[in-house]
């Protein structure tokens, strides 16, 4: 299965993304960003992984998966260009995206529905072969990691700082998801127990990284849990005391995430 080619398109529509949030000037504004911008991710996420398991063609995910993002932008530019902010439902925005594009797909999409359109952006139209259960996996894992990496529940983290981390991480983080698991653990632990500013998020996220291409050849993706409760619980206190410390080179070779 072509999983890397899956990785660098996602990643792609990731980033372009992110460009179209820095050109809209409602989500610039608005004072509910982050939770606008993880509802618009996980909405282009789950268009993606569906268009996929449905066609089994990369290039027709990344189309959907586009025309998501900009349904969706275009349903809270029209909601706050309207003074709707107030009766803002996230829900509804979700829907409204689901409807102009993989309801569709849901029913079974004409082959003629691919207009002529779609098909100056397509340029390859070879499907793919995957095992389903195989694939949901693999989707759950970067839908998993990618939620972890933006870190949305740190409210000091700015819209410019989460595209810099996109930009910076996303693609070779996303590049290793096989063996993600015992990574995207101990950082979902470290963002519950402690706020880090981005600098000292940063150096977190570049030491694991080096870690793990260190140990590539040595790491499977089974989760020890025995030493993770070991070290994020029986030994919380040298945990803590290692990471207020600020030497996440020291962190990481101990956690070995």
């Amino acid at each position: 299965m072509s999983y890397g080619l899956i990785i660098d398109k996602y990643v792609s529509v990731i980033n372009e993304y992110m460009e179209l949030i820095a050109e809209s000037k409602y989500m610039n504004e608005t004072s509910t960003l982050a939770s606008s911008m993880y509802i618009g991710m996980n909405s282009l996420h789950r268009v993606f992984e569906y268009v996929i398991l449905k066609t089994k063609n990369i290039e027709k995910a990344c189309h959907y998966s586009k025309k998501t993002f900009y349904y969706y932008l275009e349903y809270m530019e029209q909601i706050n260009s309207s003074n709707l902010c107030q009766n803002l439902n996230h829900m509804d925005a979700v829907l409204f995206v689901y409807r102009k594009t993989i309801f569709d797909l849901y029913d079974g999409e004409p082959e003629d529905s691919y207009n002529t359109m779609t098909n100056i952006i397509v340029s390859n139209e070879e499907s793919i072969l995957m095992d389903d259960v195989e694939c949901r996996a693999f989707f759950t894992n970067i839908s998993k990691f990618v939620n972890t990496l933006f870190y949305w529940e740190n409210e000091s983290l700015t819209f410019s700082e989460r595209k810099e981390l996109c930009a910076t991480f996303l693609l070779p983080f996303l590049q290793q998801v096989n063996i993600l698991d015992k990574t995207t653990r101990y950082l979902d632990f470290i963002q519950k127990k402690e706020k880090l500013l981005i600098g000292l998020y940063t150096k977190l996220l570049k030491e694991i990284l080096e870690s793990i291409g260190k140990r590539k050849k040595t790491r499977s993706n089974d989760f020890d849990t025995s030493d993770y409760l070991q070290k994020c619980f029986v030994e919380f206190d040298l945990f803590h005391e290692k990471l207020t410390s600020g030497n996440m080179s020291d962190l990481v070779n101990w956690l070995n995430p």
